[in-house]
């Protein structure tokens, strides 16, 4: 039986607002040079990409607006190949993409 999508979809709203909470107010430097916010922030990009994975195909299908596919990428990078992770990339994530993402979630939430 599956999960209730708004389950996951407030997940991901969460995390949303974790990962602005842990870049609010803080540079590319500032973020590349702290380890525990740097892996903090890491973690819960990986959340939102495993909460994604969680949604029904049919339901992504439904909203392609989300760029499901990709951030389920990313995860699955993040989370098997660490070593390769570029932090450039996950800035730009955190700061541009999860803020986008987070206006399409809200809208999606009932």
């Amino acid at each position: 039986m599956a999960k209730d999508p708004q389950v996951f979809l407030k997940d991901i709203r969460d995390y949303c607002q974790t990962v602005a909470n842990f870049t609010q107010g803080k540079s590319f430097k500032d973020v590349e040079t702290d380890q525990k916010t740097y892996l903090a922030l890491l973690k819960a990009l990986e959340i939102i990409g495993e909460a994604c994975n969680n949604l029904e195909n049919d339901f992504q299908n439904s909203h392609p607006e989300v760029p499901w596919a990709e951030i389920i990428a990313f995860r699955n990078h993040t989370a098997h190949e660490y070593w390769d992770v570029d932090f450039q990339i996950v800035w730009r994530i955190a700061t541009i993409d999860t803020p986008d993402l987070h206006q399409k979630i809200l809208k999606l939430i009932s």
